[in-house]
């Protein structure tokens, strides 16, 4: 079968197997079981400013504030509270309008932290112990409570998945302070998986080891785009599904696919 229409079937199976998973997993059946919950969960929402995922991120917190949580919400000068406000219409939430001086005492109330929208910036302070704003200073105060903490994976997957246009410096970096970070005992979630995740960590008072089942696809346009910019190597998270046209533009660049 020609190499192109591989690709192109490839491409379809995927969309479709997204839009299956999708509709059969919808939002409502994951979050059935929370009702056997013990009462008067508390979270503290930290929100910074939102990117594409501010929707998905919102939808799970909404299906989440059904049930018997108590959400706190503090926001970071870059955060807009009307635009949370809006998101979380129907939710039981507490806003915070002036964060507190001392924050151990502050999230000493809470079961849970989790901040959906996890900045690169962020990454970057937490893993070199720069205690300098908002986030960083609320994550360390929960490391130190021992609050379990769950933070939004999608700006950092954006940069890992591109990582055909990036320089290999900056992927290495942004690697070793992600694992610095889960290190830290953080668990990094995409925003379609944060309320099974938040639903898992209340019900079982630990991080769970679940991951997405969605696999990202690699093309030939990644390819092409990683030959433009001059790489020789192609990185790549387990579970990664290569198409055959990909590896053959691969192969044909002298591009290496590693798989890590």
């Amino acid at each position: 079968m020609d190499g192109e229409l591989i690709e192109l079937i490839t491409q379809k199976v995927m969309e479709q197997i997204g839009k299956k998973t999708s509709e059969s997993r919808p939002a409502p059946d994951i979050f059935e079981s929370i009702t056997s919950m013990p009462p008067e969960k508390k979270i503290l929402l930290v929100v910074d400013r939102a990117g594409k995922e501010e929707e998905e991120a919102f939808r799970q917190i909404r299906q989440l504030g059904k049930f018997n949580f108590e959400w706190t919400v503090l926001h970071t000068p870059e955060a807009s509270p009307s635009r949370t406000r809006e998101q979380t219409s129907g939710v039981r939430c507490k806003f915070i309008e002036n964060p507190p001086i001392i924050f151990d005492d502050f999230v000493r109330g809470f079961d849970l932290v989790v901040i959906p929208f996890f900045s690169l910036t962020a990454v970057s302070r937490v893993a070199t112990l720069m205690a300098d704003n908002l986030i960083s200073s609320i994550i360390f105060a929960a490391l130190r409570e021992e609050k379990q903490i769950i933070a939004g994976a999608d700006q950092i997957n954006f940069y890992n998945f591109y990582s055909a246009i990036m320089p290999k410096t900056f992927l290495e970096v942004l690697r070793e302070h992600l694992r610095i970070v889960q290190g830290f005992g953080m668990k990094i979630v995409e925003a379609k998986g944060l309320g099974s995740e938040i639903e898992l960590i209340l019900r079982s008072g630990g991080i769970t080891s679940r991951s997405s089942n969605v696999r990202p696809v690699i093309t030939k346009e990644d390819i092409l785009i990683a030959q433009r910019s001059g790489n020789n190597y192609l990185e790549f998270p387990r579970g990664t599904i290569i198409t055959p046209l990909a590896r053959e533009t691969a192969d044909a660049a002298g591009i290496e696919i590693r798989i890590l």
